[in-house]
């Protein structure tokens, strides 16, 4: 099925029955956070699934997914999913790893995000995103500044300003889309001591 950008595809409280693979485009997924606001918490683009979690607990979701592109996804049934994973021991081991790869993935991120300020979220991103590189590396923005602002729990203003600190330092450049680590490894060594 097709999806439109701001669409939402699941919403508190809805109970959910199907596993979803996005096709193309991407869709957030957000939580309340205690304050009553809602936080970007995970970013699902092509190739990657959502919905699995709610339906093996059989809970209604405690958050949001919303399309943030126009995209397609590909709905599989939860009981064709079971049936799938029982009569297939490697499937289902294969499922089982990449879900807990999945939710390793998150607990990091919120380890990482715990004391730590927004501008070391912000450095700490952009080290994960370029690997360990020594040279040049280049990250090409799928999602809207704001957006990704927003993953990292913080303000867009606060991103604008880090990544203004960072060109000022001569680690960064901004091209439109593009963010250019031009020095990755003295971006390493900022990353403590940065506000």
């Amino acid at each position: 099925r097709s999806m439109e950008r701001g669409e939402v595809i699941i919403d508190y409280g809805s109970r959910v029955h199907d596993v979803y693979c996005v096709l193309g485009g991407m869709v957030k997924l957000l939580i309340k956070t205690e304050r009553r606001k809602e936080r970007v918490f995970e970013l699902v683009g092509a190739g990657q699934t959502f919905g699995e979690g709610l339906i093996l607990i059989d809970r209604p979701s405690a958050g949001r997914i919303v399309a943030i592109q126009d995209g397609r996804l590909l709905m599989v049934p939860g009981r064709l999913l079971f049936e799938l994973l029982g009569s297939s021991p490697g499937l289902a081991l294969r499922w089982l790893r990449l879900t807990g790869q999945r939710v390793g993935r998150l607990l990091a991120a919120l380890q990482a995000d715990a004391g730590r300020s927004a501008a070391q979220r912000v450095v700490g991103w952009l080290l994960a995103q370029v690997g360990g590189q020594a040279g040049e590396a280049c990250i090409h923005l799928d999602v809207s500044k704001a957006t990704l602002a927003a993953l990292l729990n913080t303000t867009p203003e606060t991103f604008s300003r880090v990544l203004k600190y960072l060109k000022d330092q001569g680690v960064l450049r901004v091209e439109r889309r593009k963010l250019i680590v031009t020095d990755p490894v003295r971006l390493s060594y900022l990353q403590p001591c940065i506000y």
